[in-house]
């Protein structure tokens, strides 16, 4: 049996030998590339194709960038806190100031 290749929008899902994994072949900027779909199954392939399709259209690196940070799960959806949970939320966040040496946690503002 022939290897079927599947042609889409832009580019070409196609497997390199019988019942191996699915790569996405595309063009850009007259340079071929190829990405490995990573996976053997044709519907997982043409959906994660289909992925990438937005990201070849793409006219700027801004939407790229919103894109990427999407796939990768960067943006988070903003959360409504009441005023009474935010002080518990900042303590436990990985992102909030803290002072660089243990003398100015101890001092505090009002002793200076």
């Amino acid at each position: 049996m022939a290897i079927q290749k599947i042609k889409l929008d832009i580019g070409t899902v196609y497997q390199k030998e019988e019942g191996g994994v699915y790569c996405f072949r595309y063009q850009i900027n007259g340079a071929r590339k190829a990405i490995s779909l990573k996976t053997r199954n044709q519907k997982e392939a043409l959906k994660e194709a289909n992925k990438q399709i937005p990201l070849l259209k793409a006219t700027s690196t801004e939407i790229i960038a919103a894109h990427v940070q999407h796939a990768r799960g960067l943006i988070t959806p903003e959360k409504n806190l009441l005023l009474s949970e935010a002080w518990a939320v900042y303590e436990k966040s990985p992102e909030r100031a803290t002072p660089a040496t243990v003398a100015e946690a101890t001092i505090g503002v009002g002793n200076l």
